[in-house]
């Protein structure tokens, strides 16, 4: 309804890190003001308390917007954080090509309830051409491990695959 518009937003979008690893040809992040690339801890730590008085109302919280998350240092804690006052499901979209073991299982631990894996092509020519800057092995296994993390330890972890069809 129009009055639940007003009340507060069920779903929010939280941009910590305004970096990428890879420079695809589709993206604009040359355009970005990456003047603040990091959102800084107070910052973040604001925006989680004004959160938790919404908890029980919001659906989900992406912690990314463009930039890739997995650059923030800090994104397992923030994903805690984030659960830790109530938010029902965390989601980001990733890259992937920083999806390692060790990463997997700490955003999964952290209480990540979905991830989107932006691959775009399943063929390693058309991937690494329009994916500049990322490695089509390590990311392709670095999605296998990640289906192998999650089954073992938070297997209702939804994993979305986002591409271009050929």
């Amino acid at each position: 309804s129009i009055e639940e518009a007003f009340y507060f937003p069920k779903s929010l979008q939280i941009e910590t890190i305004r970096l990428c690893n890879a420079t695809c040809d589709f993206c604009g992040i040359d355009d970005w003001d990456k003047s603040v690339p990091l959102m800084s801890d107070l910052l973040f730590e604001k925006i989680v308390h004004e959160l938790h008085e919404y908890a029980h109302w919001i659906e989900f919280v992406s912690i990314q917007r463009c930039g890739e998350p997995l650059l923030d240092k800090k994104i397992s804690l923030r994903i805690k954080r984030l659960k830790d006052v109530g938010i029902k499901s965390v989601t980001f979209s990733t890259n992937a090509s920083m999806l390692t073991k060790e990463k997997s299982t700490e955003i999964l631990e952290a209480g990540l309830d979905e991830i989107i894996l932006s691959i775009d092509y399943i063929d390693k020519i058309n991937y690494e051409k329009t994916r500049k800057g990322l490695n089509y092995e390590t990311v392709m296994q670095n999605i296998e491990n990640f289906f192998e993390v999650r089954d073992r330890i938070k297997p209702e972890t939804t994993i979305r695959v986002r591409g271009v069809a050929l």
